[in-house]
């Protein structure tokens, strides 16, 4: 195939979809285009599919935004905990990805502090475990410290049939994914599982010039193998936060990708499928399609996500003149993490930060206010506040 004919198959805006390109070009072209991109395009990645072949990925299609990576960089509002409002909606969309029962307020409660009350509670609090778990730097990728994670968010809400054998890290037997019709994807041999998961680790635990992208491979391959019999695709989304968190990127916690994820379910299922079908023409597993829908519906919606990035800067600036005292500063990170963007009222704020006398809240409020890290919106006789916007 000369260049003129290989270029104009690989900037086709379908070129990602095998099946759609084979009846538009044909198979004998599509076969030589195949060939073209296997020996010269694709970048291998370390990590094998189910015939034990490498899979592998178009650089040149699947380049994230820069400002997804200083978002996921910052600091947020503090590096010592998660961001609270930020890690319920990450709890609540990973629930509603996979179709599973809950209600916010019992995510807000769980969330709070309070024990659970119920089964469905008790699976919020595990995903609360699990958030803690890896937003804990001291927790570092290993074999044992996942076994740990599945155990925290995942192993409460399980079924008995479901879970693992005693001393085994993975499921023991055949786990086949459906759409409640048809078979979709059958998780790799169990008997592969301890070599190719031994293999993601080890992949875990080393950097890359791409480490958005990385974590995207990360994700895309456990769903791929399927380790477990339920709660893969929550555990995915745990460890895609958990490697950027290892690497270095804080922010993570204070943003939910799943949310992005959520809002474009549909897409996000369509990528899995649609490198299940081009394997069967391709014979390889080339995770380009879930590359480009991560950094088009997910990295690339980042930069929207703090849209007070002045008032953040503006805050550091009075912490750094000592215009900011010590409960000011607890308050103000407790505002940042538990309501981000969300609107609150000083009763509000007295009554979720507890051992806080209404005063001391009043004074809080107001001096921000006036150094305009917060802005004011009347409802009648009810002022509410929220962090000023750039």
């Amino acid at each position: 195939m000369d260049l003129k004919d290989f270029m104009e198959i690989y900037r086709d805006n379908n070129s990602d979809n095998l099946p759609k390109m084979k009846h538009k070009y044909g198979a004998e072209r599509l076969k030589q285009f195949l060939s073209g991109l296997k020996s010269s395009f694709y970048e291998s990645i370390n990590l094998i599919d189910a015939a034990g072949q490498q899979l592998v990925f178009l650089p040149e299609k699947v380049r994230p935004h820069a400002d997804s990576f200083k978002l996921l960089h910052a600091q947020g509002p503090s590096v010592r905990t998660f961001g609270q409002k930020a890690m319920e909606d990450e709890t609540a969309a990973t629930f509603d990805i996979e179709g599973i029962d809950y209600n916010r307020e019992s995510v807000r409660r769980i969330f709070a502090g309070y024990a659970p009350s119920n089964k469905m509670e008790q699976r919020i609090a595990g995903m609360k475990r699990g958030i803690e778990y890896i937003g804990d730097q001291r927790n570092t990728i290993n074999e044992e410290h996942l076994f740990r994670l599945y155990k925290l968010a995942i192993w409460d809400s399980l079924k008995p049939e479901h879970k693992l054998l005693p001393n085994s890290f993975y499921r023991h037997d055949t786990v086949t994914v459906t759409d409640g019709t048809k078979a979709l994807h059958t998780g790799l041999s169990h008997k592969k599982l301890p070599v190719s998961m031994k293999r993601l680790i080890s992949y875990m635990q080393t950097g890359d010039k791409d480490e958005l992208r990385k974590a995207a491979i990360i994700h895309f391959y456990l769903s791929y193998v399927h380790p477990y019999f339920d709660g893969n695709g929550r555990m995915a989304r745990l460890m895609q936060m958990w490697y950027l968190i290892q690497r270095g990127y804080p922010g993570t916690m204070h943003v939910s990708l799943s949310k992005y994820i959520e809002a474009t379910r549909r897409k996000y299922y369509r990528a899995f499928e649609q490198i299940e079908e081009n394997a069967k023409i391709s014979g390889v597993i080339d995770v380009t399609p879930f590359l480009k829908y991560m950094n088009e519906n997910v990295y690339d919606q980042l930069p929207l996500e703090f849209p007070y990035r002045k008032s953040i800067e503006d805050y550091t600036d009075l912490v750094r003149e000592g215009a900011v005292t010590e409960k000011e500063r607890d308050l103000w990170q407790f505002v940042m993490s538990a309501y981000g963007s969300d609107e609150f009222s000083t009763k509000q704020l007295e009554k979720d930060f507890q051992n806080v006398a209404y005063a001391t809240v009043r004074s809080f409020v107001m001096k921000f206010e006036d150094k305009g890290l917060l802005s004011r919106q009347s409802y009648g006789n009810r002022n509410k506040y929220r962090i000023s916007v750039d």
